[in-house]
């Protein structure tokens, strides 16, 4: 993950409902130029207002299913971390992402959909170094449910570990090498999931407006109801994406190794609080 900055060669778009909102969004990737990062664009407001992928974004409100980002003057980029989990990974630094609707599609719960726009989309390599965060000393964040761990290192790799046993599903785990992994292969195709029994309860909270069959897999009494799994550890393997794609919001690699218990978007943008006070160049 050392060496030059990129983004892609070519724009590229696609179109979808979003998982939450329900609402269809067509998003546009375009080149940025140098040091830009990730920037949300919504086309859809006046004054196309940008939206930073950057931890002052991120909107504490949301994230019990998702990560969304809001910016200054209240204009929102929702379940963004497929996208970027897919930045991270494939060495995509700066991008513009034009969007006329107030989330990103969900397509079929994976990141697969948006690694394979990237594919399309070309790498260009800039004129600037990328610079990964180094870590100062090894970070601990522990509540009563989850523990996140950063250990300093010469480069990223990430793991996660799924306690399922509850729900009558043997426990799972991944492990990630950013860079060297095979993202398209390893992650990307691994889907969002729920149980059953929670399906309700988000309906009733406002929340999957856009959800079905499609884009998730289902799990009752401890089985996928709808699909097959797609991968071996697909459940801690989403899991990962997930934690991938909210620790993108750093801006940039972090040459650690990280490592996440029971933890979702919450625990990992608290994490991500105390994490930015132990990072240096």
């Amino acid at each position: 993950m050392h060496g030059h900055q990129s983004t892609i060669e070519r724009t590229v778009t696609t179109e979808g409902i979003g998982l939450h909102s329900g609402r269809v969004t067509r998003v546009e990737l375009v080149p940025a130029e140098t040091n830009e990062g990730i920037v949300f664009i919504r086309t859809d407001l006046p004054g196309n207002p940008r939206v930073l992928a950057r931890p002052e974004s991120v909107n504490a409100e949301m994230l019990a299913r998702a990560t969304e980002l809001c910016g200054p003057d209240g204009a929102t980029a929702g379940t963004v971390e497929h996208l970027l989990a897919s930045c991270l990974a494939m060495g995509i630094d700066n991008l513009l992402v034009k969007m006329d609707g107030p989330e990103l599609p969900i397509h079929d719960g994976s990141a697969l959909p948006y690694a394979k726009l990237l594919e399309k989309a070309g790498r260009k390599k800039l004129d600037a170094a990328r610079r990964p965060w180094r870590l100062n000393r090894t970070v601990t964040f522990v509540t009563d449910h989850a523990e996140v761990v950063a250990i300093p290192a010469e480069s990223m790799t990430i793991a996660f570990f799924a306690e399922l046993a509850h729900h009558g599903i043997p426990d799972q785990s991944a492990e990630f090498q950013v860079g060297p992994g095979d993202f398209v292969a390893d992650l990307a195709p691994a889907r969002t999931w729920v149980f059953y029994d929670d399906v309700a309860g988000l309906l009733d909270a406002g929340k999957i407006k856009g959800g079905s069959l499609d884009c998730a897999i289902v799990i009752r009494d401890g089985q996928p109801m709808n699909t097959h799994y797609r991968l071996d550890q697909e459940l801690a393997r989403h899991k990962l994406l997930d934690f991938l794609g909210d620790l993108a919001i750093l801006g940039r690699p972090v040459n650690a190794l990280l490592t996440a218990r029971g933890s979702g978007h919450r625990v990992h943008h608290q994490f991500i609080e105390t994490l930015r006070k132990e990072l240096y160049s």
